[in-house]
């Protein structure tokens, strides 16, 4: 089986600490994800209130549609980078990384990468282009969120 990867790019005219705090807040997603819902584990939360997630080892149950997929947040470097790994669903071995790099006046590059292997042979190559275009969309959407005057605030 061979691994599958994408890599997806956009600037938003936000900085990194703005883009940061949308991306790694699972209740702002539907608005820029494309996803239907993103709710934490309450299983997870270890006495935390359903407020106060976004850590290391929380799992997120996110919802598209008819399907559901389970992701665990594996590494948080605020302002630079949200990594995650799926832990179910028709991807083995997916590892996703979002990678946050300031730029000149308040601009913030966003890359999104993933790998994965696919469970059903041979399809990998179309997972790869859906979520390569999947990822596109979602990246050039958080990139415009961030920037909306009160995107933060108004949440």
């Amino acid at each position: 089986m061979r691994m599958q990867k994408y890599r997806v790019t956009a600037e938003s005219n936000a900085n990194p600490s703005l883009v940061y705090e949308l991306l790694i807040d699972g209740q702002t997603w539907p608005a820029w994800m494309g996803v239907d819902s993103v709710e934490t584990q309450l299983e997870d939360l270890d006495g935390r209130s359903p407020h106060d997630v976004n850590r290391v080892g929380d799992v997120r149950r996110i919802q598209t549609g008819k399907y559901v997929n389970h992701e665990k947040i594996v590494q948080l470097v605020p302002d630079t980078q949200f990594s995650y790994i799926i832990l179910d669903g028709m991807l083995d071995d997916y590892k996703g990384n979002v990678t946050l790099t300031a730029l000149a006046e308040d601009r913030t590059k966003i890359e999104w990468t993933g790998t994965f292997h696919m469970s059903i042979p041979g399809a990998g190559w179309f997972m790869k282009l859906y979520l390569t275009r999947f990822m596109q969309r979602a990246v050039n959407n958080l990139a415009r969120q961030a920037a909306k005057p009160g995107s933060i605030s108004e949440r």
